[in-house]
C-alpha cells in the first residue's frame, strides 16, 4: 500500500527544538471513507523522542474540486458549407471550401472538422482534416482548400462536413 508522505517542520521558539509531523493518506485522495492518519516526531535529545502513534481523530478538511465546464460538439453548429474545384492538373485537383460555424459555448473553442469526399456509391474516396479557433458565443467563416488525387477527383459526387471534436481554445 502506497502512502503520500508530507513532512511539516515546526520550530518551537529560540530553543532550536523542532517537531516534525507525518501525514498519511490513502492512495485514493478523493476517498472520504478513510480519514488520513497523523503522527508526530520529536527529535532526539528531548524527552519522548521518536515517532508518536498515529492519531485516529485527525480529520483534515475535505478536498474539493471545482466543476469544469467543457465545451462539447453540441455547442458548435455548422451554419453553411460551400465548395468548388478551383484548379485541375494531371496530378491533383484543388478543392476550395468555405465553412461558416457558430460557437454557442461561453468559452472560446477549437473546432476539429472532417470533410469527406464521397463517390456515387457512398464510399469515401478521400478526406481532409482541419482545426480552427472560434471565440465564445461567436460566428466565424473559414476558407481553405484541399488537394485530391486527379484519379479519384472525377468520381467525387458529394462532400460531407462533420465536426469531429471540440476542445477549449
Amino acid at each position: 500500500m502506497r502512502y503520500l508522505l508530507a513532512l511539516v517542520i515546526l520550530v518551537a521558539g529560540c530553543s532550536g527544538a523542532a517537531t516534525v509531523t507525518r501525514h498519511f493518506e490513502s492512495p485514493d485522495i478523493w476517498n472520504d471513507e478513510e480519514p488520513p492518519l497523523m503522527a508526530t516526531y520529536v527529535p532526539g535529545g528531548q524527552s519522548g523522542a521518536g515517532w508518536t502513534e498515529p492519531s485516529p481523530n485527525y480529520n483534515p478538511a475535505p478536498i474539493t474540486q471545482p466543476p469544469i465546464d467543457r465545451p462539447s460538439i453540441s455547442d458548435v453548429e455548422i451554419m453553411e458549407f460551400s465548395q468548388r474545384v478551383v484548379e485541375t492538373d494531371g496530378i491533383f485537383w484543388t478543392w476550395a471550401w468555405t465553412l461558416q460555424v457558430r460557437n454557442d459555448a461561453d468559452v472560446p473553442v477549437r473546432v476539429h472538422i472532417q470533410i469527406r469526399f464521397i463517390d456515387a456509391e457512398g464510399i469515401m474516396l478521400d478526406d481532409a482534416l482541419s482545426a480552427f479557433d472560434i471565440p465564445a458565443a461567436n460566428l466565424r467563416t473559414y476558407e481553405d482548400s484541399t488537394l485530391i488525387d486527379s484519379i479519384l477527383a472525377p468520381q467525387v459526387v458529394v462532400l460531407k462536413v462533420e465536426v469531429t471534436g471540440v476542445s477549449t481554445a
